[in-house]
């Protein structure tokens, strides 16, 4: 048990319940013998709580104030001087802090009995750790939430009180009425008044009081009455370490030495439950908002690990020196800013700048990259001026460099980069940086201005601009095709034929792209002719055998995720073990090679595709992260898949088809809809509200919620949805044909099964 409870404490363990138990009844027996069923104005109801000292009581005040409060009251028999200084020491604590996450003092007095209470409000809560698990609050949240805590006891600090007893059954997470979470800090029970000039410290007051697993060094030691602010700031350290890894403090309670305490850093600690207990490190990871204890563990590592570090010092001094320290580093993590308990080395601090500005260090990079494709031109321009050849051949080899860099730059620049913000301006920014090459074109050197051109293009297509990129790949391509021409039969052919089918992929991805905002005829068309640009660069990479490149695998995929073959007259069996073949050699850090083997087990049944998606997806999410666009995406179509094979387990069923009684049924779309919701988000995140893969993922999120809770609980979000894609996409969108496909069947209900058909 604790040493001391206060409203809305933690219950006694299940082992020991029936003496727990027993004690209390005790306590309400004592209380009926003496008489006490009041205090003061308030009416005891039933015990709450209990602790060394005292017992709180759930109480109702009548009269003129009518609410419900927490009297805390002292045990009977318990009314030594010693006792009743403590007890007196909290009340004059609790008035003296005014605090929105501090338990507030409403009323005082004396038991009929000669036994002293008071009254706070009746906290309705958890401890912040089992509430944060309870209420699905991610990182981020907890991180907020804790450091708003650390307010508190600053506040209590300000006004001389040491709390001494700081853990997470001592910070409870309340609930407003708005649904938003706010923390208290309760139970100031063995407090410790700082200002020795109030005489409520007694000189004698040597014992070990508080939690041993959230007590400081200094706290353990024998004959010791060194505590103070930094003692809750050890606590503190202590309980962001529980609260951000899942893993509770160690229960010893023997006195140790600094030297002997050694601190597990939150990364530590879910890398040893990881190890133990997989499953059990993956519900932590999951209760913050995370997929895996892996990514947990990589969140923690770093700025987390520090700031933990530094608040459990051993040695005091070495530790933040107030708990409003311990919240502004804290909050420096959530602002991406550089915290104070890590080496502020430049590469550091550059990488919270960028985390803080993406927006504005993508635009400086295009900016650069503008200025870096200025001054290639004029590298190549000045190589041909060089009399030496040797001279002229470092220089071009200089060139490719400088291009290639460029174009490893400009590959950042996508819908991950971007985090959501608003991409219009980076948009016009590429625009510019691509009229720019076509400017310099004549005097760029082929394979430069080729590399360049499908970084712009591809960062273009992803930023939902495959118009633009189609047509700077099309002027650039006839200017390398020329190149290409003038150098058959030199040592060129090789690198020319190279960079030439890289364009040919990118305008076959813009090609794509069009398709999906086209129809009719003209869909049909797009999809023809990306087809010939993926098939086409595969020819130039054969005619100079660099098959083997990583680029005949980009294209082979294209071409056989279209379910066609490469020459179209090749059987399609042979060319997918070709291309199965290709893949194999890819390495694992190749979002191709993942997206290959996800498309191979989409063209099987849906029994198939059930049961073997989610793992291959798990291991991609594992290898690239939640927020990588490619996962995003692959996430979406898993609730896609899901809804689908639902709809059509109504229709009629057969092999690879699955059956679903009505229970498993609903059990199956509500599955669907919880994976949906955080796809929404990353998407929001990653893309920004009006791309069109949030719009896709908000769909089939509202399609599971809308088949499993019916029209009428979703036809406004529905609605609300088809606005928003109206305005950014237009009203003959595809996507806005989808919409209205699926609300068919959900208003329909999903007993009608094929409507479509």
């Amino acid at each position: 048990m604790p040493d001391d409870l206060g409203p809305g404490m933690d219950r006694p363990s299940s082992g020991g319940i029936d003496d727990a138990l027993r004690r209390l009844g005790a306590e309400v027996d004592a209380a009926l013998r003496s008489g006490v069923m009041r205090c003061g104005p308030y009416t005891l109801l039933h015990v709450i709580g209990e602790g060394g000292f005292g017992v709180v009581y759930a109480a109702s005040q009548e009269g003129a104030v009518r609410r419900e409060v927490a009297v805390k009251i002292l045990k009977p028999g318990l009314a030594s001087g010693d006792v009743l200084r403590r007890f007196a020491l909290e009340q004059r604590a609790l008035a003296r802090i005014q605090h929105e996450c501090v338990a507030t003092i409403l009323d005082a007095g004396m038991s009929d009995d000669g036994r002293p209470w008071f009254a706070m409000p009746l906290l309705v809560g958890e401890s912040i750790v089992s509430g944060c698990d309870r209420a699905l609050l991610t990182l981020e949240e907890r991180l907020g939430i804790f450091a708003r805590a650390c307010d508190g006891v600053h506040a209590a600090h300000v006004h001389g009180i040491v709390h001494r007893d700081l853990k997470p059954a001592n910070i409870l997470l309340v609930a407003g009425p708005d649904g938003s979470f706010a923390p208290k800090v309760i139970d100031f029970g063995i407090a410790k008044a700082v200002d020795a000039t109030e005489g409520i410290t007694a000189t004698g007051d040597r014992r070990r009081l508080g939690t041993p697993a959230y007590m400081a060094p200094e706290q353990l030691q024998e004959g010791s009455d060194g505590a103070d602010v930094r003692s809750d700031v050890y606590a503190l350290g202590k309980v962001l370490a529980e609260l951000v890894a899942g893993v509770a403090a160690p229960r010893g309670s023997a006195p140790v030495t600094g030297e002997e305490r050694p601190v597990e850093l939150p990364s530590e600690s879910v890398d040893r439950v990881r190890r133990k207990d997989r499953t059990a490190a993956d519900r932590a990871a999951r209760d913050r908002g995370l997929e895996t204890s892996l990514v947990l563990l990589r969140r923690l590592e770093g700025d987390i690990d520090a700031i933990v570090a530094r608040a459990t010092q051993c040695d005091p001094s070495l530790r933040y020196a107030s708990s409003d320290a311990l919240a502004a580093d804290v909050r420096r993590v959530l602002e991406h800013e550089p915290v104070l308990a890590r080496k502020r080395g430049i590469g550091y601090v550059a990488l919270r700048f960028c985390q803080r500005n993406r927006g504005a260090v993508a635009l400086s990079i295009v900016g650069l990259v503008s200025i870096l494709a200025l001054a290639a031109a004029a590298t190549v321009f000045a190589i041909r001026a060089e009399r030496s050849a040797h001279a002229a051949e470092d220089g071009e080899r200089r060139a490719d460099q400088v291009a290639r860099f460029m174009r490893s730059m400009l590959d950042g620049i996508d819908a991950e980069f971007l985090d959501g913000r608003d991409a219009s301006i980076v948009t016009d920014m590429l625009s510019a940086a691509a009229a720019r090459l076509r400017v310099t074109l004549g005097s760029m050197e082929p394979v430069a201005a080729a590399q360049v051109a499908d970084a712009i293009a591809r960062a273009l297509v992803s930023l939902e601009e495959p118009e633009r990129a189609s047509m700077l790949l099309r002027e650039v391509d006839a200017r390398v095709t020329r190149a290409r021409d003038a150098a058959i039969g030199t040592e060129d052919i090789g690198s020319l034929s190279l960079e030439l089918a890289r364009l040919r992929v990118a305008e076959g991805l813009a090609l794509w792209e069009l398709r999906a905002l086209s129809a009719g005829e003209v869909k049909k068309s797009r999809r023809s002719e990306a087809i010939q640009s993926w098939r086409s660069a595969l020819e130039l990479l054969g005619a100079t055998g660099q098959l083997e490149d990583a680029l005949a695998a980009e294209s082979a995929i294209r071409v056989w995720y279209a379910r066609e073959a490469w020459p179209a007259d090749r059987d399609f069996d042979d060319f997918e073990a070709w291309v199965t073949a290709l893949v194999d050699r890819l390495p694992d850090t190749d979002p191709s090679k993942w997206q290959f083997q996800l498309r191979r087990v989409e063209i099987d049944n849906w029994v198939g595709i059930l049961r073997n998606y989610p793992p291959l997806l798990d291991g991609f999410r594992r290898a690239f992260g939640d927020d990588h666009p490619m996962v995003i995406r692959s996430r979406c179509r898993q609730v896609e898949f899901m809804v689908s094979a639902a709809v059509e387990s109504r229709a009629a069923w057969g092999v690879g088809i699955p059956r679903f009684d009505d229970a498993a049924l609903l059990s199956h779309l509500n599955a669907a809809a919880r994976l949906g919701e955080p796809i929404v988000t990353a998407s929001v995140k990653a893309y920004g509200p009006a791309h069109s893969q949030t719009f896709r993922a908000r769909l089939w999120w509202l399609a599971a919620r809308g088949y499993a809770e019916g029209p009428e609980a979703t036809g406004g979000e529905f609605e609300r949805l088809r606005s928003e894609i109206r305005a950014a996409k237009g009203a003959d969108s595809a996507l806005l044909l989808e919409l209205e496909a699926t609300w068919k069947g959900v208003s329909q209900g999903i007993e009608h099964g094929l409507w479509w058909k």
